[in-house]
């Protein structure tokens, strides 16, 4: 078996990638600049850039390897899981675009063919009157015969709401606080009446486990399985079950106001939530609570 023909010009890439992560401000950009520098690697390794492109860091980066390596990209070709050629999305390829631009402008021999980052289309903020209705729904006392885990859900929903309104941070970022992140977050009095329900209830699942405590600011409400895999109730909860539970609350509320004079139905994103607030209150950083269940909750 023929060894691979080895690529100094990917060696170099890598550094910078690493270079650019150490100063990222958050664990996700720093997750998001090296999964770039990993699909560069699998273009190289795969052979789907043209030829020349290992002779130089400029060469690997030059408008034509970069043009192959967005190809490749788009299809699924360079995915390390899930399906290998399901189409990558607009907001992929601006991540790929704007890093790789960094990294080679880190270098000091950024092309200035390459593709600039496009502006992704996204959907209008979260309006004001939109923002109250959202609120009066995951606030609103639930029915008697809600669920237990349901009420719990909207207790999570309207926490994780608040914060993100009036800090701009976005729910992978949540994902990684601890207890002590969103305790230090400069909150107005209604978010900060929110995250001491959140935290109370916070506490009574944290305190059925076994395993000890988790630091983690957000976790599930539920015990489930995912991926054949079985999540207790109280373990940290990772950004897709928030996404989920922020947009069945939209999607409840938009079915609340259908009729209503006027009413236009919100927009079931965090990130249209996050854009609605033009004073957000600046949030530090998180100390980062990731756990390797976090990627997989779903609840």
């Amino acid at each position: 078996m023929t060894a691979p023909t080895p690529c100094p010009a990917i060696a170099a890439f890598h550094q910078g990638a690493v270079s650019l992560a150490e100063r990222a401000t958050s664990d996700s950009r720093r997750r998001c600049i090296l999964w770039i520098a990993g699909e560069w690697e699998r273009a190289v390794s795969g052979a789907h850039l043209p030829p020349g492109a290992c002779s130089s860091l400029r060469a690997l980066i030059s408008a034509e390897s970069f043009a192959a390596y967005l190809t490749a990209a788009r299809t699924g070709a360079l995915r390390q899981r899930g399906s290998l050629r399901t189409p990558s999305g607009q907001r992929s390829e601006r991540e790929r675009i704007s890093i790789t631009r960094a990294i080679a402008e880190h270098a000091g021999i950024l092309d200035h063919d390459l593709p600039e980052p496009g502006v992704v289309a996204l959907v209008e903020p979260m309006t004001d009157d939109q923002w109250r209705a959202f609120w009066r729904t995951v606030n609103d006392p639930p029915a008697p015969s809600t669920h237990s885990s349901q009420r719990e859900v909207k207790i999570r929903t309207a926490a994780v709401a608040g914060v993100v309104r009036e800090t701009g941070l976005r729910i992978s970022e949540l994902a990684e606080q601890t207890v002590t992140d969103l305790e230090a977050l400069d909150l107005s009095p209604h978010t900060r009446a929110a995250v001491r329900r959140w935290l109370a209830l916070r506490a009574e699942l944290v305190s059925r486990l076994r395993a000890g405590a988790t630091t983690a600011a957000w976790v599930r409400v539920r015990t489930g399985t995912v991926n054949g895999k079985r999540l207790l109730a109280g373990l940290p909860c990772g950004p897709k079950a928030l996404q989920t539970a922020h947009g069945d609350a939209v999607r409840e509320t938009n079915a609340r106001m259908t009729g209503a004079p006027g009413w236009t139905p919100a927009p079931t994103r965090p990130e249209q939530l996050r854009r609605s607030n033009a004073n957000r209150r600046p949030a530090p950083k998180a100390s980062g609570a990731a756990s390797p269940d976090t990627a997989t909750c779903a609840a």
